[in-house]
């Protein structure tokens, strides 16, 4: 069953784990075989040369081809978190970004963050052009605090961090997976969050201002990352084209051979007790012209849910790729959603981890609580996810810094 992740206020969350097998009927396969998704990522490398790697190998490599310039700053995490008004609704979202304020342990649900809540954030660096921002995509039946150990490294490594909780496809509410749209919305939702802090377009817009009118960021430097099912969202955001009709197609043939084919009602196995309200996505809800965000420099897309995504489309997204993959992935196959990129995307980079498994990308917890996650908070024997946690934050800043 789908493990109950609490929320910031409440309890934090995860995503969702696979469900029984079968063969579905395609529809079903449409609307509901997404809910066992979730998704981590990157290092440094030309786009010419991509390649398949260890993580901590690839991580060892950068850290010796790494150019002898001035060490990067080093600050501390703050964190703010707020709602924005999203079709007549309201969409949490927690931005993490530099602060010389002292951190202090903060514990929600499972979670153990380490930040200064609150603070003021910290001086910019000359010239003073605004910080570079990064946009974080949860998987399916996440919340806003599932990769807060890539998040608050990041914001310690110079970046904001913009991570949302995805409208009816949260650890409370997955009434959007029943959605035939959506493909297509959970994109436009992340859309929505970035041009609200990017354009201060309109509500949204003004309650971004209102949390984070004092931390600049730089327009010209942005990237997504995504997770599972926020893998997908990610790599549309960039340039990518995808839809239910892969989906179908593929489930057809391979329902017996991938857990995203499983059937499963995506109004059960949400945080016990809730009875908040469903997100309700109207028939007549318009959606954006293009689904694509063409400020985005670089895309991370850890464990991605890759075969709504069309193979042709991949090769020109404009965006840099960093593709990150678990050998011992259950959830999403290698064969099904990390290998195909090698063909599909020759130029993305690839890091292929080989103990890994599809919750590894998800921050770590203290042991006490992993039974608090059920099987998103398990990992294959031997594999050390905070240490994993360490070298992914290592390795996506540098390939973000070799972005600018």
């Amino acid at each position: 069953m789908t493990p109950y992740h609490p929320h910031p206020t409440r309890r934090a969350g995860a995503s969702a784990v696979p469900g029984r097998r079968g063969v579905p009927h395609l529809l079903s396969v449409v609307t509901t075989a997404v809910v066992a998704l979730a998704c981590v990522g990157p290092m440094t490398a030309s786009r010419a040369q991509a390649q398949t790697q260890p993580l901590g190998q690839a991580q060892a490599q950068a850290e010796t081809q790494a150019p002898a310039a001035q060490p990067r700053a080093s600050y501390a995490a703050g964190l703010r978190v707020a709602a924005l008004p999203y079709r007549g609704q309201s969409m949490p979202v927690a931005v993490t970004y530099p602060t010389r304020a002292p951190e202090a342990v903060t514990d929600l649900g499972p979670y153990r963050l380490t930040v200064a809540k609150g603070a003021p954030p910290a001086p910019q660096p000359s010239p003073a052009t605004g910080w570079p921002v990064v946009f974080v995509s949860h998987g399916t039946g996440g919340s806003l605090f599932g990769h807060a150990d890539l998040v608050a490294g990041l914001a310690r490594a110079g970046h904001v961090v913009v991570s949302l909780e995805h409208p009816g496809d949260n650890y409370r509410d997955r009434s959007l997976v029943g959605d035939p749209r959506y493909f297509t919305e959970r994109p436009a939702q992340l859309l929505a969050v970035m041009r609200a802090v990017l354009d201060v377009d309109g509500d949204a817009g003004a309650a971004m201002r209102a949390l984070i009118g004092d931390v600049p960021v730089d327009a010209r430097q942005v990237a997504v990352i995504g997770h599972s099912a926020g893998g997908y969202t990610a790599a549309v955001v960039a340039g990518a084209r995808g839809g239910a009709g892969r989906v179908t197609a593929h489930c057809a043939a391979h329902a017996q051979d991938d857990p995203m084919c499983a059937l499963r009602d995506p109004r059960a196995h949400v945080a016990p007790g809730f009875s908040g309200p469903r997100f309700t996505l109207p028939p007549d809800a318009p959606m954006p012209v293009s689904l694509h965000e063409p400020r985005v420099r670089a895309a991370v897309l850890m464990a991605p849910l890759t075969v709504p995504l069309e193979p042709e489309s991949l090769a020109a997204v404009p965006a840099r790729l960093l593709v990150m993959g678990a050998r011992s992935d259950a959830v999403l196959p290698a064969r099904f959603h990390f290998e195909p990129w090698a063909r599909w995307a020759p130029a993305a980079q690839r890091v292929e981890d080989a103990q890994a498994g599809h919750y590894g990308y998800m921050t770590s917890v203290p042991p006490e609580r992993r039974a608090m996650l059920g099987p998103a908070g398990q990992d294959p024997d031997g594999f050390d996810r905070a240490a994993f946690q360490r070298a992914l934050v290592q390795q996506i800043a540098a390939f973000l810094d070799g972005t600018r």
